[in-house]
């Protein structure tokens, strides 16, 4: 089953305690001790070695709240599995899958250094315990499909204003309510209306919709689809809920461990990027134009700002492949732009060169796209 964004990064999460030992795990009990939701986001990490050499790591993680993965007793529940949406769900079944194992497209996960806990397995510092802007944890899936998964394309960083609406997308029941087979599909509570919370990097919401057990660590999307936080409580007397803002997550992680946030850029057609040429803005220069198009997928790019903009978007800046690519594609440019119109060798030389280079490209671009979650049309 397709989904739309913003339901298709977020994820179903349950949480039990470890059975067995860490070198003989035992077979996990069919009953979650803990059952919420979790929003798929990225962060790009920048160190330098010490050489001096710059290096980027790129990772997505599953964002959720703390007592999603934690007992009544503040202890960790250390095997956590993950499903993923639009998927059908498996249930843990007697005596079938063991601590720190997936089951069917189930993914396990752990919890990352990087979170306020730092996946410590006992109870929390007092401290961590009594704020409500620390609960939230980052889980890291290490299965290779997990970073091909759709994730949050943005954070809210403005000011909140009452005439926004916002909606909350998560998974109240879940194994409570599901069958194997179902599919895992998202409830989104929509027409919430933020307001004024006294506890920086928290942000209280009120409307007409509830919002039950399971949709704790569920995100907290404004109406275009931009991340505000993540759904923590409720209080169903005065259908009052409370999160935590994304925008504070997002700067903890920068403080503490130079993470920073990375947008995801949406789905792309090849058709689309496959018609932005940048070469066409030297035309018209000889025979050269059409001749100058790639045989595989047809079209051309028209626009050679568009086509930059989409590497940038891409995140090429680490490729060192593309680099070089594109340092030629600018000594192309430069050449060309140097000599005069009618000269037939540079022209031919620069087509050639062009054929070649578009023909990279445009598989470095499927590739990159593919290995950023986007979905790629053949068209």
């Amino acid at each position: 089953m397709t989904l739309t964004y913003p339901e298709n990064t977020v994820w179903y999460i349950e949480a039990r305690p470890w059975s067995g030992d860490r070198n003989n795990p035992g077979f996990a009990p069919v009953k979650a001790a803990a059952r919420g939701s979790g929003v798929v986001v990225t962060f790009i990490r920048t160190t330098t070695t010490a050489e001096g050499e710059e290096q980027r790591e790129v990772r997505s993680y599953l964002l959720t709240c703390a007592h999603v993965v934690r007992d009544r007793e503040d202890l960790l529940l250390e095997d956590i599995i993950c499903y993923p949406p639009g998927k059908g769900f498996v249930g843990t079944a007697e005596n079938t899958r063991r601590s720190g194992e997936g089951v069917a497209k189930a993914r396990a996960a752990v919890v990352s250094k990087y979170s306020p806990c730092q996946g410590d397995r006992g109870r929390r510092p007092e401290h961590l315990r009594n704020d409500p802007a620390s609960d939230w944890v980052l889980l890291k899936v290490d299965h290779p499909s997990f970073r091909n998964q759709p994730s949050v394309e943005e954070l809210h960083e403005n000011e909140l204003s009452e005439d926004q609406l916002f909606e909350v997308v998560g998974f109240p029941g879940g194994a409570l309510i599901w069958e194997d087979g179902d599919i895992v599909k998202a409830t989104v509570a929509k027409d919430f209306r933020p307001r004024v919370h006294p506890q920086p990097g928290m942000i209280d919401y009120e409307g007409p919709e509830e919002t039950r057990p399971g949709m704790s660590g569920g995100g907290i999307f404004d109406e275009t689809g931009v991340l505000v936080g993540i759904h923590r409580s409720n209080t169903d007397s005065v259908m009052k809920k409370g999160g935590i803002r994304a925008e504070a997550i997002a700067q903890y992680l920068t403080n503490a461990y130079q993470l920073d946030f990375k947008s995801k850029p949406k789905s792309v057609s090849m058709k689309v990027v496959w018609e932005i040429n940048w070469h066409t803005i030297n035309e018209p220069r000889g025979s050269m134009g059409s001749s100058a198009a790639p045989e595989e997928g047809g079209g051309s790019w028209t626009n050679r700002e568009q086509f930059l903009s989409m590497l940038n978007a891409l995140d090429f800046s680490s490729d060192n492949e593309l680099e070089r690519k594109q340092e030629q594609l600018d000594r192309l440019v430069r050449e060309s732009e140097e000599n005069p119109r009618g000269d037939q060798y540079y022209n031919m030389r620069y087509t050639m060169e062009i054929r070649t280079l578009e023909f990279e490209l445009k598989r470095a671009i499927r590739n990159k796209a593919v290995s950023y979650g986007m979905s790629v049309d053949n068209d």
